[in-house]
């Protein structure tokens, strides 16, 4: 993710100071989670775990 801070700004509730983009968002069914928050390795990742195997 390129610009973590305003991805979060977005997405956070509106109660808690965000500007809750997730509800219209799920609403009209536009993904919005990225790779990196489900937990998924980057290639720089990934080329590490491949030299250290």
């Amino acid at each position: 993710m390129t610009h973590p801070k305003c991805y979060e700004k977005c997405m956070k509730p509106l109660d808690q100071g965000g500007l809750g983009m997730a509800v219209p968002l799920d609403y009209i069914g536009i993904p919005y989670t990225t790779w990196e928050s489900m937990g998924q390795m980057n290639l720089k990742e990934f080329m590490n775990e491949a030299k250290e195997g």
